[in-house]
């Protein structure tokens, strides 16, 4: 039983080139960062009228809210670390037991 993903090679034949990869993968982190930006951006905007105004009760909600957001931007930041080491790790022929930890990641970004 194999998982096929979108880079990897099924029968010496790739699926998708890491050209193409590529091309779409810089644009889509691109935008991701810029809505993550606008979002941080809104938060801080918001929280800051909200202390003017005086609405504490407001203002406990969206620093909850600026909290969980900072704690799942360091999660995924450590993930994409971990991928990243591991890919690498079995790509040089350090590990061959990348299929054991793979599932991982793939439950951690539906989780999220």
């Amino acid at each position: 039983v194999s998982t096929q993903s979108t880079g990897d090679a099924v029968e010496g034949k790739q699926l998708v080139s890491n050209s193409a990869l590529f091309l779409i993968g810089v644009p889509t982190m691109f935008l991701d960062t810029c809505f993550y930006y606008w979002i941080i951006l809104s938060l801080i905007r918001t929280s800051q009228q909200l202390t003017l105004r005086r609405q504490t009760r407001k203002l406990e909600v969206y620093k909850y809210f600026f909290g969980v957001l900072g704690v799942a931007g360091i999660l995924t930041l450590v993930m994409v670390g971990c991928k990243a080491y591991y890919q690498y790790k079995s790509k040089y022929g350090q590990s061959n037991s990348w299929w054991k930890i793979e599932w991982i990641f793939d439950i951690y970004w539906d989780f999220l």
